[in-house]
């Protein structure tokens, strides 16, 4: 949508995708994903009973670690998750506990705009999610699974991390300050608190996924980077199916990501064409 020297974007819906060209001179990069229509709905009392379920967002941590997965295997870090920049795609139906759990709805990563290189230098992403290392604005692979499990602990507790563990959030300027000693206070009282809340559970498939959702959530909040790994284990109960397609999505995402750099530099990516008989693999 842009005359012959111009430079422009378009975003088309055709059924259940989007398709978002980016218009340098003559040429033109097609990206294709599916088409959300659903967001993460936090506001109502029946979102709520949905996506606060611990079984729920089980799936969710097993989606998203998926999907940094693939976002990790192009070189890339999201640098802004947080339930805001999470859709749900899937099927034009009401999303339910049981469509998740199902796999007819799943969680995907969305706001590509923050995405950028792992080793490079530059600022993103929202001060109650931001990991103590990002600071200093390098981007490493541990900054997204911090990201997630503050991510995680919103979902199912209803409340922001650093307030739920007692830390101010920093005025604008700066963002919140850490310790070796805060971080691993936090780690006992997460422990304690989610440890208590699965104790307290009665149903043996929420207080497995609740007990899931501890170590996960350790894991992207361990004070050295290196040491969160993108490999946590299966949630509990039947989502092999839904995480499979997410890894998939997740790992075109990094790849439609690259594809979109290169026509920003103007630089021809590599085997577009195979790329792009990827990018439609992912609707059928």
């Amino acid at each position: 949508r842009s005359g012959g020297g111009g430079e422009g974007a378009a975003f088309i819906r055709r059924e259940e995708a989007w398709v978002a060209a980016t218009v340098r001179g003559a040429s033109a990069t097609v990206s294709v994903s599916e088409y959300m229509p659903h967001t993460l709905d936090l506001r109502s009392a029946g979102g709520r009973r949905v996506f606060s379920n611990p079984r729920v967002v089980a799936v969710m941590a097993e989606q998203l670690y998926a999907a940094m997965r693939g976002l990790g295997s192009a070189g890339l870090s999201h640098r802004d998750i947080k339930p805001e920049n999470i859709m749900i795609a899937g099927s034009s139906r009401p999303v339910t506990v049981e469509s998740i759990l199902s796999g007819e709805h799943y969680f995907v990563l969305a706001d590509h705009d923050v995405v950028a290189r792992l080793g490079t230098r530059s600022m993103s992403g929202t001060r109650p999610f931001t990991s103590p290392e990002y600071l200093d604005g390098e981007v490493v692979r541990g900054t997204d699974p911090w990201a997630t499990s503050a991510t995680l602990w919103e979902m199912l507790m209803g409340e922001n991390l650093l307030t739920s563990m007692g830390i101010p959030l920093a005025p604008r300027s700066r963002l919140p300050e850490y310790s070796s000693a805060r971080i691993l206070e936090m780690h006992g009282r997460i422990r304690a608190l989610l440890s208590e809340r699965a104790a307290q559970t009665t149903s043996p498939e929420a207080r497995a996924s609740i007990e899931y959702l501890r170590d996960v959530i350790l894991n992207g909040l361990a004070i050295d980077p290196s040491a969160r790994s993108l490999d946590i284990s299966a949630a509990p109960g039947p989502t092999g199916a839904a995480a499979s397609r997410a890894a998939h999505v997740g790992e075109d995402y990094g790849v439609r990501q690259s594809i979109l750099d290169s026509a920003r530099s103007g630089i021809a990516p590599e085997d577009s064409a195979g790329i792009t008989r990827r990018f439609a693999a992912t609707l059928e």
